[in-house]
């Protein structure tokens, strides 16, 4: 139930991030059991990617797991 996404646009001369579109639907917002901290995290969370900012899907004492 309910989703979002975030989407870094980047500036095409140069293809820096300077820009970006988050999108939610209503579904987050009602109907749906979800903690008001958990809810915080979660738009912090998609701000961020829209900002550029990714996941680093680093694997850091390098036994095959991404911490």
């Amino acid at each position: 139930p309910g989703w979002s996404k975030g989407v870094p646009c980047p500036w095409q001369p140069d293809g820096l991030g300077r820009g970006g579109l988050v999108i939610y639907t209503s579904e987050y917002w009602t109907g749906w059991p979800i903690s008001k901290a958990h809810l915080t995290n979660t738009l912090v969370h998609e701000v961020l990617h829209a900002l550029g900012l990714d996941h680093p899907n680093t694997d850091l004492d390098g036994d095959g797991t991404v911490e």
